[in-house]
């Protein structure tokens, strides 16, 4: 595939209909040759400019896949991949200008504001948000080190801790 060809996919990203296409694979796949190329010949722009154009291929289809998460009401994959996703951002906004020559401005825009929905801690455990909890048998209070597990397994018919 051409490197034009590439480009053009990668600037028209709204027209893909969902993630990891043919197109996808396709373009993947000459992006990696075109870098083997480049590292034989020790041409380090060259393959830096490649593995721009890799990460926001990368970019770009984890946005597509949180998006279709979200739709598929899989919101704690969702903000996984859309962390994924900002993570990809960070590290390519080192090398590369983020402009919205390939939408990466709306990518970084919009993975904020979805992730903004569900904050990290909506995805905590309660256990972990509690300060203080106890036993619902025997009232004691419960820590990690003495978590009283299996306490209604265990506990006598006088409901006690086996204490």
């Amino acid at each position: 595939m051409e490197r034009e060809k590439i480009l053009s996919y990668l600037r028209n990203v709204k027209a893909r209909g969902g993630p990891s296409s043919q197109v996808y694979e396709e373009v993947k796949e000459a992006l990696k040759k075109e870098k083997d190329n480049y590292l034989e010949h020790n041409d380090e722009p060259t393959l830096k400019e490649i593995w721009c154009l890799e990460e926001v291929l990368n970019v770009q289809n984890l946005f597509i896949v949180a998006f279709q998460q979200m739709k598929n009401e899989e919101f704690y994959k969702a903000w996984c991949t859309l962390e994924k996703c900002e993570i990809g951002l960070m590290n390519l906004s080192r090398h590369y200008s983020i402009d919205n020559l390939y939408h990466l401005k709306h990518i970084g825009k919009y993975v904020e504001l979805f992730q903004s929905l569900f904050p990290y801690k909506v995805f905590f455990s309660p256990e972990m948000v509690e300060k203080e909890k106890k036993c619902n048998i025997c009232g004691k209070k419960v820590t990690p080190r003495n978590p009283r597990a299996i306490l209604f397994i265990i506990a006598s018919a006088k409901n006690s801790c086996g204490d």
